[in-house]
């Protein structure tokens, strides 16, 4: 019994020593670190879940703001993290001295082919793919989707037209998510799902699994983004084997399906297909494929791992994006009504027969500030994750980042931050008028990231997000509903800025 209880002992102590140790990483190099506790490092409330992490950070971006200082260092658990506030440091980070921070801090799976995206590939690996997939993501491909996109609102509002018609209220947070696994679904995979008469379709299950709200869900993202070597330790998967099955298998008879049949549609897989096959992308054309004797572009495994990530990508950041929109114009009626005047005179200039068009919808430009501003206020994403990838020196100090070291930048925090934008908390739009932007610091708004690492498909998100903003603008008038609980509260339980509450919402027919 002695010997056990002496053997606890060092143990304890020696596991003490450990965090002791990682704890005195920032101090030797003189960077500044709030008090971290033992087993957390600094981020409790995250881990136990007490508030978001974007908050979580946020907080730490405004105490090192009162301290007057350019950056500071911060513990996930044992793990150091660099964390810049000049938005000068931040701009070097992501833009200037990208090639010293080229990676993403993520655990990339070598035993889960789905892990193999975008947004996770590191160095070559990642420069690769990006110049691989670049094609798809351009102005005339978005034109090329406008259509589809289309279609899947024109089903929202037949759903809010029956809402209103019968006086019901919508939980617009509900109907958002449903509204963007129709987009992505038809615009990715060619398929249709009607997750919006179908609440329980295949697709959204797996979809919900992965962002499913859980604790077990938000410690595993959390150690994914900011400590990966515990995953890979102890060989715990981001990706159920559930959600992993479903999309490789979709993928497999999508892909066979359309090769044995010589099948063309205007969508991401095609795209795709093109460049497995080394087949020219056109910028304006749909393009066919062609088989050569060329070695295959992209596998099977390498194409469902980006069709994932285009999923999952513009699922919740799209959903919560149009949630978070469509309240606060329901709770500022005035930029409610300016909004709806500026839609309704471009159609008049602008439109045939009161229809959208791609062309009109780029004329709406109040319609932009709306969208900047909501993404300002409620950046789905609240912080940057970045690796430094060599060694590199911060401009004028002589404090060394070390290759490894993760670098998260506090969006949230300087989307917030009163020196930048007065009144923060306040809804508006002004903020992004043409003037006021080219008063503002490059990297002042990021809710898409900055520099070669940005999101790739940040273009074809805002088209979606407008065709909604502008169609339920042109149609109905809305309202917060009593039943919805304000303010709106972000959950604790995801790594996303999503509003932990149903969001309802009152649609009156115009």
């Amino acid at each position: 019994m002695e010997c056990c209880l002496v053997f606890l002992l060092v143990i304890a102590i020696a596991i003490l020593i450990v965090f002791k140790r990682s704890f005195n990483y920032w101090k030797k190099k003189g960077v500044y670190t709030p008090t971290p506790s033992i087993p957390f490092g600094n981020a409790k409330n995250a881990v136990m879940q007490k508030c978001c992490f974007g908050i979580e950070l946020k907080d730490v971006y405004n105490h090192f703001k009162e301290k007057s200082l350019s950056f500071g260092g911060y513990y996930f658990l044992t793990s150091p993290i660099f964390i810049p506030v000049d938005l000068d440091v931040i701009k070097q980070i992501l833009i200037t001295d990208f090639d010293h921070f080229t990676d993403r801090t993520y655990f990339l799976q070598k035993y889960d082919p789905l892990s193999q995206h975008l947004f996770a590939l590191k160095g070559a690996e990642w420069k690769e793919m990006r110049s691989k997939l670049t094609p798809a993501f351009t102005a005339s491909k978005n034109r090329m989707l406008f259509e589809t996109v289309l279609m899947c609102v024109k089903d929202l509002i037949t759903v809010l037209d029956n809402a209103a018609e019968m006086n019901e209220k919508i939980d617009i947070k509900d109907i958002s998510s449903r509204l963007a696994i129709d987009v992505i679904a038809s615009c990715a995979f060619g398929i249709e799902v009607d997750s919006l008469k179908n609440p329980n379709s295949e697709i959204k299950k797996n979809v919900a699994e992965y962002f499913q709200i859980s604790t077990r869900n938000a410690i595993t993202l959390l150690l994914a983004v900011l400590n990966p070597k515990i995953l890979g330790f102890f060989k715990i998967k981001v990706t159920s084997k559930n959600v992993s099955d479903f999309f490789m298998n979709l993928m497999e008879t999508t892909v066979n399906y359309r090769e044995t049949n010589s099948l063309i549609r205007k969508d991401f897989i095609h795209l795709l297909l093109q460049i497995k096959n080394n087949a020219k992308i056109n910028d304006d054309l749909v393009g066919g494929f062609e088989e050569t004797d060329l070695a295959p572009q992209l596998t099977i495994e390498e194409m469902a791992a980006q069709c994932l990530v285009f999923f999952l990508g513009g699922f919740e950041t799209v959903s919560c994006t149009i949630t978070y929109c469509l309240y606060e114009l329901a709770k500022n009626p005035a930029i409610q009504k300016k909004a709806r005047e500026e839609v309704q005179k471009c159609f008049m200039e602008n439109s045939e027969n009161d229809q959208l068009t791609y062309a009109v919808l780029q004329k709406m430009c109040y319609i932009d500030q709306v969208v900047y501003e909501t993404l300002r206020l409620y950046p789905p994403v609240a912080a940057l994750l970045r690796e430094c990838s060599k060694d590199y020196i911060i401009p004028n100090t002589d404090v060394r980042i070390e290759k490894g070291c993760s670098v998260v930048v506090p969006t949230l925090g300087i989307h917030r931050d009163p020196d930048i934008y007065p009144n923060p908390d306040e809804f508006d739009p002004e903020r992004f008028s043409p003037e006021n932007i080219k008063n503002r610091h490059a990297c002042a708004w990021m809710p898409f990231g900055k520099g070669p690492r940005n999101c790739i498909a940040y273009q074809f998100g805002l088209m979606e997000i407008n065709i909604v903003l502008v169609t339920l603008l042109n149609r109905y008038q809305f309202t917060i509903n009593s039943g919805t609980q304000q303010p709106l509260i972000p959950s604790s339980k995801t790594v996303l800025f999503l509003p932990n509450n149903k969001v309802w919402l009152n649609f009156e027919k115009l």
